[in-house]
């Protein structure tokens, strides 16, 4: 089935480099988070630590993260027979963890603007506990996983955070899109406003689907008859967040709700609906 899952356990906001922070130069940063919409639940959390002990400078990185969660979802209960289940209705649960190690590089500009680019290669593991026999994403698959993300300080009242992933553990992939604007002063309280985009997706989609779960058309695309549950997922997230800053604090300090609209995008399509989301960033001194 779908993994509502890594999508969230990934899903972090870092204003690597020079941000709003003035604590000096933490050794490492730490994140954690919940979610919830219409079909699930979960939580996630994380960690940066720099081999140089400034994370908001240059030098080779390592990167953890894991979360769990469940969700559901309806397939076709003359298929799908469970003692557990009412009507078709799939109750499952997940988990996921990764080790990363990587490189950051930040490109100090003139007063006010920065760019870091952080580059991440590792190991992931995703334990997809679904009772749904016909799932495709089901039962525990390791993989190489290789993470992209980008933190621009465009000047002291604009930024811009983006991610992009992918896991060969269930073919899982991620994008992230967050440009924000402050709203407030720099030099106090900060309230931090923006639009929110991400596309999620997973299921051997790549070429090693089951052939009886994901039938294929004859140019070799996915057939609109795997359904819910088959092979595939993908769904993509508009919404908006507000960011709210302390520099004066360390946890608690870095607060982000986000929400908005979340679509199933493949043909085998899902619920629609809303979706809802907390995070926590904080330094490591």
């Amino acid at each position: 089935m779908l993994g509502l899952s890594s999508a969230h356990a990934q899903n972090v906001y870092i204003p690597s480099g020079p941000g709003p922070y003035a604590g000096g130069a933490p050794w490492a940063e730490a994140w954690a988070g919940f979610g919830s919409q219409n079909n699930w639940y979960g939580g996630w959390g994380g960690f940066t630590y720099a081999f140089n002990h400034n994370a908001y400078s240059s030098g080779f990185v390592v990167r953890g993260e894991g979360g769990g969660g469940h969700y559901d979802y309806t397939t076709n209960p003359t298929v799908f027979t469970d003692p557990g289940t009412i009507n078709g209705k799939v109750n499952a649960t997940y988990g996921q963890g990764a080790l990363l190690l990587g490189y950051r590089w930040v490109l100090n500009g003139v007063i006010g603007q920065s760019t870091t680019l952080s580059g991440y290669v590792g190991a992931e593991v995703q334990d997809q506990n679904n009772p749904d026999p016909n799932a495709d994403v089901r039962g525990t698959e390791w993989g190489v996983k290789v993470l992209g993300e980008v933190y621009e300080r465009w000047n002291a009242y604009a930024d811009f955070y983006g991610l992009a992933s992918f896991s060969s553990a269930f073919d899982t992939w991620l994008v992230i899109a967050r440009p924000s604007f402050l709203v407030t002063s720099p030099a106090s309280f900060q309230v931090w406003v923006g639009p929110d985009f991400q596309i999620f997706a997973n299921g051997h989609a790549w070429g090693n689907a089951d052939s009886s779960r994901c039938p294929r058309t004859p140019s070799g695309a996915l057939g609109s008859s795997s359904g819910l549950g088959g092979c595939h997922y993908e769904n993509g997230k508009i919404g908006g967040f507000l960011r709210f800053v302390n520099p004066g604090w360390t946890v608690l300090g870095d607060v982000r709700v986000a929400g908005g609209y979340q679509q199933p995008m493949a043909s085998n399509t899902g619920p629609h609906g809303y979706y809802a989301q907390i995070e926590l960033y904080w330094p490591i001194y």
